[in-house]
């Protein structure tokens, strides 16, 4: 009797689990089609988008510069150029309604500190890419080509750097 119950409780969540992890996968990959879409048609708008230049202060020890690119339907990026003693980094940040929707950054880093002689050479390159629904939730972290899943520790950290910048720059 106990082992009829539990598979009559067990087999349906079971079921529901294996239903729904289908239905989300389809449903990321329609947001990260329509993400890219926005983005790609930003892109093709940036040279008709007004655009201004800022230095932007406690972002990067060296320096960091920011250009915005606005338009009046609320599509809109930021290419920010961030400087460290032992890193140089770009980013691109794509805002739909002022949300941040996709950001895509690279670092290159040296093998010594900018002032040293000979110059530094770059010795390492890290491209991430973020994608984010519309309520803000990180749908998708590639770090290179790797997907990173979201509840690990590097996941959240990269997140939490990623929006943190994004807000300063805004």
């Amino acid at each position: 009797m106990k082992e009829s119950l539990l598979a009559l409780f067990v087999v349906p969540m079971i079921a529901a689990q294996f239903v729904h992890g289908q239905n989300v996968e389809p449903t990321i990959a329609r947001g990260i089609s329509a993400i890219r879409s926005t983005v790609a048609s930003i892109n093709r708008d940036v040279s008709k988008l007004s655009n201004t230049t800022s230095d932007i202060n406690d972002i990067a020890l060296e320096g960091a510069e920011v250009r915005y690119f606005r338009s009046m339907n609320q599509r809109n990026k930021a290419m920010g150029w961030f400087y460290g003693e032992t890193f140089r980094a770009t980013g691109e940040f794509y805002y739909d309604h002022n949300k941040l929707i996709f950001a895509f950054l690279k670092y290159r880093r040296y093998d010594t500190h900018i002032g040293a002689h000979p110059p530094p050479k770059i010795v390492s390159t890290e491209e991430q890419r973020f994608y984010f629904a519309a309520d803000g939730r990180l749908i998708r972290l590639l770090v290179g080509k790797k997907e990173l899943k979201s509840g690990g520790a590097k996941y959240s950290e990269f997140k939490d750097q990623v929006t943190r910048l994004s807000s300063k720059i805004r």
